[in-house]
């Protein structure tokens, strides 16, 4: 988080792995704004902390270690960003949409499709941050 600040950052988003996750749940500081529901599953966000939105990333392994047999447990990681600044999402193919009857199954069909795509601006606005 300094490593941020210290580029003139505000960071506003904290982003942890499963590891992470784990260790802020059993954490009495950490403060969760919503119950472990449905809803944290929905959209990621558990809570707030240091002024960030804190949010779970199930995908992949942030922190270090726990991949080989010398390192048994991970340690838990995560990544500081101001999303203001760090860069922004495009569009590659504007939404597309097609609807159709299908007789056979009795049901409305509706398609929609786009392509997104990320791009970095501002590669210092990040910082990741290892237990």
């Amino acid at each position: 988080m300094v490593g941020v600040r210290s580029f003139n950052y505000s960071p506003d988003l904290l982003i942890v792995d499963l590891d992470g996750y784990g260790d802020l749940l059993t954490d009495d500081n950490f403060n969760r704004a919503t119950d472990a529901s449905d809803e944290v599953v929905r959209s990621g966000d558990i809570g707030r902390i240091a002024g960030m939105d804190v949010v779970v990333d199930n995908t992949q392994r942030i922190g270090s270690g726990g991949d080989g047999d010398d390192t048994p447990r991970a340690e838990a990681g995560a990544y500081v960003i101001d999303s203001s600044k760090y860069g922004y999402e495009l569009t590659r193919t504007p939404i597309e949409t097609n609807e159709y009857e299908d007789p056979e199954r009795q049901a409305d069909i509706m398609q929609i499709f786009t392509r997104k795509a990320w791009a970095t601006i501002f590669p210092e606005a990040a910082a990741k941050v290892d237990a």
